[in-house]
């Protein structure tokens, strides 16, 4: 099979932006250029080990291991702060190859609904994998997105890939 590489550039940029978001100190909701800016929600130490428990869960059933480590729970939120659930990220003690039918979301960027998105699955082989980002709906208790990642990750073509259309929802 071909060959190349994947790497979700908007799940990371989020997942990324979500991290550095929750991470600043807020001392103010106040921004001087716009008026305010949205709060950005947390996760109550309860929400935090839930989360950790189903990733965990969902990702040992898939890749049939539990060699693995939660190493952050943060905050999955939409762009006006509203609470979806935890973006979970899991590190593995090296780099391993895995083949699954992985849990994935469609995600309308236009977030024009409470759940702005729909449960698909990807089925690939991934290589050079050496940590995991995992969405958990906390109001489902489920883990609606898998995602094996890694610097040097590459994965088989993809078989059901909702990420294919010519232009994402909320284009």
């Amino acid at each position: 099979m071909k060959r190349r590489h994947y790497f979700s550039m908007g799940l990371a940029c989020g997942v990324a932006a979500a991290f550095l978001l929750a991470g600043s100190v807020l001392a103010s909701s106040s921004d001087p250029v716009s008026g305010s800016a949205p709060l950005i929600p947390s996760l109550s130490d309860v929400e935090r080990a839930r989360a950790a428990e189903l990733a965990a869960a969902e990702l040992s059933t898939l890749i049939r291991s539990n060699r693995f480590a939660v190493q952050e729970v943060g905050v999955w939120h939409t762009h006006a702060g509203k609470k979806l659930g935890a973006v979970v990220v899991v590190s593995l003690p090296g780099a391993e190859r895995f083949h699954a039918a992985w849990p994935t979301i469609d995600y309308d960027r236009s977030e024009p609904l409470p759940q702005p998105y729909k449960d698909d699955q990807s089925e690939y082989t991934a290589s050079g994998v050496t940590s995991f980002l995992i969405l958990v709906d906390l109001q489902r208790d489920k883990v609606v997105q898998v995602e094996p990642s890694g610097v040097n990750t590459e994965t088989s073509e993809v078989v059901g890939n909702p990420r294919r259309r010519t232009q994402p929802l909320g284009d």
